[in-house]
């Protein structure tokens, strides 16, 4: 019996990366797009959805994204989100990380890698780029300490 797909919903500020995204991940068939949203809010109202996987633009809700975090994961303890981010900082994006999301992809990297992410990340795994994988190991460190 074939596995249900990957439910998501793409949440990003902006039409044409969202588009982008919708357009890469309906061509799969293990994964499933539920909804869209354009802003922090509708991104939490989509939570009801329950989509094992939220993707989330960093910069939504004026530049403060990882700040809806508490307020989805309590909405939807189940969805696991990967974090969508370009210029956003190494701390920005560990600090998201920290507080609850699952996965970052950088945006250059959507066409090459946003189908995978979206399969490790609803499997229960995490995803994030090699390079941060020094400063998370820092942060823990300085967590345990």
């Amino acid at each position: 019996m074939p596995k249900p797909p990957i439910t998501v919903v793409i949440a990003d500020q902006n039409k044409a990366r969202r588009t982008s995204c919708m357009r890469l991940l309906r061509s799969r068939r293990d994964i499933r797009v539920l909804g869209q949203a354009r802003s922090g809010l509708e991104a939490l109202a989509a939570t009801r959805l329950k989509p094992q996987v939220l993707l989330l633009d960093l910069s939504l809700s004026r530049g403060h994204g990882a700040d809806l975090l508490p307020a989805i994961r309590k909405s939807s303890p189940g969805t696991r989100i990967i974090l969508v981010a370009g210029r956003a900082s190494e701390a920005r994006i560990l600090d998201g990380l920290c507080h609850g999301a699952q996965g970052y992809l950088d945006k250059k990297l959507l066409r090459d890698f946003l189908a995978k992410a979206v399969r490790i990340v609803g499997s229960g795994r995490a995803w994030v780029s090699r390079k941060l994988v020094p400063d998370i190991v820092d942060r823990l460190a300085r967590l345990a300490a």
